[in-house]
């Protein structure tokens, strides 16, 4: 019974994060909007442009505000491997949330069972705060991850 509660929970993985990225396409083609339009898109960019470093003394701190560069650095290497056309650019947090939802999937399935880690998945893409910030620019998703 254990194995085909297992098998199960894996069969449901990939069906709730299909129905999530399905859900979020039509948000990739947005705008930037508040603290991404200003804060982090111009800091990605401006990264992507001169020259990709971890280092916090690299780029000018107006541009980074003091976050963490972890995050410039790794949209910065996105956009300058995949282009900046904005669906592009917004794919990236969109793929850093889908790797969120499958590592709550298997940490809570390691410290739990199946049935908390499929209530958690289920659970986690339906927090209007998750759903808003999935596309977006944003270093919340990678930092939660």
């Amino acid at each position: 019974m254990d194995k085909l509660n297992r098998l199960s929970a894996s069969l449901i993985l990939p069906i709730v994060i299909l129905l999530f990225i399905v859900s979020r396409l039509h948000y990739l083609n947005l705008p930037f909007y508040w603290d991404e339009a200003w804060s982090y898109a111009t800091a990605v960019f401006h990264m992507a442009g001169d020259k990709l470093s971890l280092s916090p003394g690299s780029f000018h701190p107006d541009l980074t505000r003091g976050h963490p560069p972890v995050f410039y650095y790794l949209s910065a290497l996105w956009v300058k491997i995949f282009g900046t056309r904005l669906v592009l650019v917004h794919l990236f947090p969109l793929l850093i949330s889908v790797v969120f939802i499958i590592a709550v999937f298997f940490v809570t399935r390691s410290l739990f069972n199946d049935f908390t880690a499929l209530t958690a998945i289920l659970l986690l893409p339906l927090q209007t705060l998750f759903l808003a910030q999935a596309p977006q620019l944003l270093p919340e998703i990678i930092l939660a991850l």
